[in-house]
């Protein structure tokens, strides 16, 4: 149950990521789900079909000359690790910090290498997505945890606010 769960939720952010990026706001579902399945479960569980998702995306959005989520989930992996080992995924809050973090970081080596790679865009619009979308990533992430958890609990599936807690078995990952 909990592989079909896995597959089920990362379908959900797929369909996130491609419903609600355009031009002037960017949600990194697919880095927020790297997050969430690398605190829940571990990495050596998350790895896989988080970069699948992102191949997937990648293809989609026909972006095959800089692989940027790659790179955010490169950098969200090991956040969530930190995350789990020194931070509090017990308050919905505190989810914040983290995904503040990993989106100002993905959509600022988005721009970054659109940047190196187009010449395009202007500081002014850099930073207003990078702002933006940063704001409402960390605006929307406590109710997101709340809602996946709420689904988890009916499934009688681990939760995340309970992760670290259950993580002291699985430590070792």
């Amino acid at each position: 149950m909990k592989y079909i769960w896995i597959i089920v939720i990362g379908i959900l952010f797929f369909i996130g990521e491609l419903s609600f990026n355009s031009e002037v706001i960017i949600i990194p579902s697919i880095v927020f789900y790297s997050f969430y399945l690398t605190v829940l479960f571990g990495r050596s569980i998350a790895i896989i079909p988080v970069f699948i998702l992102a191949f997937l995306l990648d293809t989609i959005y026909l972006r095959s000359g800089y692989p940027d989520i790659i790179f955010g989930i490169c950098i969200s992996i090991p956040l969530s690790r930190y995350w789990f080992k020194h931070g509090d995924c017990a308050d919905y809050i505190s989810q914040i910090v983290p995904i503040s973090i990993l989106t100002f970081t993905y959509i600022f080596i988005l721009f970054l290498f659109d940047f190196l790679f187009y010449g395009s865009g202007s500081a002014f619009t850099f930073f207003y997505i990078i702002f933006l979308s940063t704001f409402i990533s960390a605006v929307i992430t406590p109710f997101l945890i709340l809602l996946v958890d709420n689904i988890s609990k009916s499934l009688d599936l681990p939760l995340f606010i309970k992760s670290q807690i259950k993580g002291e078995k699985r430590n070792a990952d």
